[in-house]
């Protein structure tokens, strides 16, 4: 049985006839919440929902694209932190955001992060990292 049909039967207290059909409010499939489930009672009347409230609505596609961005942006922020230092992301933070950097941030930048930075950009050292990683 799927999840969700158990899940509708948990909040209603009583098990499904197979006639009937869980809906989902929200059109995503994926989300079991129960405040998205609805309980209809045949497919006839599933088919009566009009199509524009069965499809994701614009928030939800906002809400996975903002899902998607916040992955990307973990991501990225491990793959930093296995090259810099805590202090060395905030410089790159702040000169991300053109932010005035200190005296002292300023150094640490030209002396420490510049030459990472262009080391990392570079394609040929990209390419030898790729071909040593994965052979």
């Amino acid at each position: 049985m799927a999840n969700y049909r158990q899940i509708m039967e948990k909040k209603i207290g009583r098990k499904l006839k197979s006639s009937e059909i869980v809906h989902h409010k929200d059109g995503n499939n994926e989300n079991n919440h129960p405040s998205n489930l609805q309980l209809i009672s045949s497919i006839k009347n599933h088919n009566k929902i009009p199509k524009k409230k069965r499809k994701i609505s614009k928030d939800n596609i906002i809400d996975l694209m903002e899902q998607n961005n916040q992955l990307k942006i973990e991501s990225f922020s491990i793959a930093l932190k296995q090259i810099f230092t805590p202090y060395q992301i905030e410089i790159i933070i702040k000169k991300s955001y053109n932010k005035p950097l200190s005296k002292t941030d300023k150094e640490v930048f030209s002396r420490v992060i510049r030459k990472k930075l262009v080391a990392l950009a570079n394609n040929q050292l990209f390419q030898l990292s790729q071909q040593i990683i994965y052979g």
